[in-house]
């Protein structure tokens, strides 16, 4: 991305065409901490400001979050356990003690069922010098766009999966009522309820059937299953 003038990024018309024609909601957050290094905080800024630019260039389709997860509990657990996003411990010095930090500063892109996640390794560059460590953002710009196109070719609605397919696909669901522990009560509702509708949408390319192989009339029982 270049500058304008005014200090704000101009994406490539690549980048813009790529974001304007998605086909599912897109998400990019970041996870920056306000107590965080030194030489980190100026960067984030630039980062935010970069990661509006494509919300505003996607027409709707990108939605941008800047979190900071020291702020909530529930955000730091999803991020923790979700996306395996942990808190990074930067040694912080100044004149008078050492001291460690351990805070955020990664992005998440997700789209559909597919997500990627950029550590600050990915996002910044770090060189050491004679008047000592610098720090400045990668080509930001290629870096995002660059894993956006993998999240995105990674992922495949259902219906072009479906449509795709030389051969229709059926799902049978074997379902023993009487026998279900409570921990799935109401799951075998939620299966049909999805497969149904991927069913009417298919074209023909889907077919769903549910099968009690407890049931005297079945034409599959337990033992031919096994």
């Amino acid at each position: 991305a270049d500058l304008t003038a005014q200090g704000e990024y101009s994406l490539s018309p690549v980048t813009r065409e790529l974001v304007s024609n998605l086909t599912e909601p897109m998400l990019i957050r970041g996870y920056f901490s306000e107590r965080t290094h030194p030489l980190l905080a100026p960067l984030i800024p630039t980062l935010r400001d970069l990661m509006r630019e494509y919300e505003i260039a996607s027409n709707g389709n990108v939605k941008v979050e800047i979190l900071d997860p020291r702020d909530n509990e529930d955000i730091e657990a999803e991020a923790n356990e979700v996306y395996g996003i942990q808190p990074t411990p930067f040694q912080v010095s100044d004149r008078y003690e050492e001291s460690v930090v351990s805070s955020y500063f990664d992005v998440l892109i997700r789209y559909g069922d597919q997500s990627v996640i950029l550590g600050y390794q990915d996002l910044v560059e770090i060189t050491q010098s004679a008047d000592g460590v610098e720090t400045r953002i990668k080509t930001l710009e290629y870096t995002l766009t660059s894993y956006i196109k993998k999240v995105v070719f990674g992922f495949q609605s259902v219906d072009a999966v479906l449509q795709a397919l030389d051969n229709p696909v059926h799902l049978t669901l074997y379902f023993t009522p009487d026998t279900l522990p409570a921990s799935l009560e109401g799951a075998e509702q939620v299966i049909s309820e999805a497969a149904r509708q991927i069913e009417t949408e298919s074209n023909g390319k889907f077919t769903f059937t549910v099968i009690n192989p407890d049931d005297p009339n079945s034409p599959v029982t337990r033992q031919t299953l096994t």
